[in-house]
């Protein structure tokens, strides 16, 4: 019997400590648009607004409040002060912050805008919930004042990507490149062949021969032999290229034969030089 006497007591001394050190009194909330009071309610800490308050979507939702403290030393400034705006079924919530005077009046406005896309998008009225901190061992304040239900007029934007699973990617690689058309090919090499005769024709009206040949060769056989292996080897050369050799070793074969074309080509043209000089073919 005697515990229980005890046991009351204790709790009856202790009940005062452990009350809430915060509350609100003479407190307003309000939708305003441009300068025009759409609606009001007022609301304390013990009777929250009963009406869901409807929001457009280019109104400001404002809170005016008067904190009290229940405790005498406490300060009628708290710390912290915020509102809570939260979505009771998808769990989404946002904090919006506001001024508060060393007397406990203080004023946070909720700009429909501000408010975040995922709320607005839910469509669900978003719950109003007040709280009060500060340093010290007194208690907080956390209590719902009221709802509102704001409206959008703008396009509501598309889901963030998620990292997740992706479709396979399945690479097409270019086709293997492919050669001349056969009838371009045929027409170049039938331009060739034409400069060739051209030329072998325009060398035996000028009186070339076979014998003066023979004669330059036995003179100057380096530089004869030389520029016309150059020549047909540069020729070999843009052939297999043509069939599909690389760029690279085209340039290395063609930085050995060029100087050996233009060496030998030299001697060559200096022979025939000689040779026109004292009036011989």
């Amino acid at each position: 019997m005697w515990n229980a006497i005890i046991y009351c007591l204790v709790a009856f001394l202790t009940l005062p400590l452990t009350s809430v050190a915060w509350s609100l009194k003479e407190s307003v909330i309000s939708v305003n648009e441009r300068g025009t009071v759409l609606e009001t309610a007022s609301f304390t800490s013990s009777e929250p607004v009963v009406q869901i308050l409807s929001v457009p979507s280019g109104a400001t939702v404002r809170v005016k409040f008067h904190i009290q403290s229940d405790l005498a030393k406490a300060s009628s400034k708290p710390h912290q002060s915020y509102v809570l705006l939260e979505d009771n079924i998808t769990g989404l919530e946002t904090v919006f912050t506001g001024e508060v005077r060393d007397n406990g009046i203080g004023k946070i406005d909720i700009e429909n805008k501000m408010i975040p896309s995922a709320l607005l998008s839910s469509g669900n009225p978003l719950d109003v919930t007040m709280v009060l901190g500060s340093f010290g061992e007194e208690p907080g304040l956390k209590v719902k004042i009221g709802s509102i239900l704001p409206k959008t007029s703008s396009a509501i934007p598309a889901l963030p990507l998620r990292y997740g699973p992706k479709p396979n990617i399945f690479h097409t690689f270019r086709s293997d490149p492919t050669f001349v058309a056969t009838p371009i090919a045929m027409f170049f090499s039938f331009i060739v062949v034409v400069c060739l005769v051209i030329l072998f024709v325009t060398w035996f009206f000028l009186g070339a021969s076979t014998s003066a040949y023979v004669d330059a060769v036995a003179v100057e056989p380096l530089g004869h032999f030389g520029s016309l292996f150059s020549l047909f080897s540069i020729e070999l050369m843009f052939f297999y290229y043509y069939k599909g050799e690389s760029i690279f070793t085209l340039m290395s074969q063609l930085a050995v034969l060029v100087p050996i074309g233009l060496f030998c080509g030299k001697r060559a043209l200096n022979e025939i030089r000689n040779r026109r000089q004292v009036g011989k073919w």
